[in-house]
């Protein structure tokens, strides 16, 4: 893929699962790194919003819907950062769920930008497989991709050793499984 940097999504696309951060910083992201492409797997409820807030955005988008079996391995393997931003709503049950997503991306070495809403973001964290940042804070994305990128050998091996210690947990196809 022709883009700088690749930003790959993975999941199930409603609010709460923070997928509409690159595009709600395009013009800083833009302006930071330049080429930026997004791609995105999955559907749900709130698909036609933000394919409408792709259209409007200047990060060019792929929405590729849900996939089977490991055809999203092969669109997840070209993307430099997963993207696995929970927004900080009390309800978003998914802070408290398995997530599946940011396992997905560490087992295929890409490292994560997270919010601090799980044990597993903390992990991340602590042996630098990503960073957290605070969902509603663009320099803390900004920080993070520049981070990420200034040493991306380093994340992607250590993101793809922490996903070693998840293995013996089956990463579920019912991560796509709409609630």
């Amino acid at each position: 893929n022709s883009h700088k940097i690749l930003f790959g999504f993975i999941g199930v696309l409603k609010k709460s699962q923070g997928v509409e951060i690159v595009f709600d910083n395009a013009d800083e992201l833009l302006k930071e790194f330049g080429d930026i492409g997004y791609e995105i797997v999955g559907s749900g409820p709130d698909e036609d919003y933000f394919k409408k807030k792709a259209k409007r955005s200047k990060i060019p988008a792929t929405f590729y819907g849900y996939l089977e079996g490991e055809s999203f391995n092969d669109v997840l393997r070209k993307c430099a950062i997963g993207i696995a931003t929970y927004t900080s709503d009390p309800s978003n049950v998914s802070q408290y769920g398995d997530p599946g997503k940011i396992k997905r991306y560490l087992s295929l070495g890409i490292p994560v930008i997270t919010t601090n809403v799980s044990e597993i973001s903390r992990e991340i964290e602590k042996s630098g497989a990503g960073v957290i940042i605070e969902y509603n804070n663009q320099k803390t994305l900004i920080d993070a991709v520049k981070k990420i990128m200034a040493g991306h050998a380093y994340y992607s091996k250590n993101a793809y050793t922490l996903s070693q210690k998840f293995y013996y947990k089956k990463i579920y196809p019912q991560m796509f499984a709409v609630v």
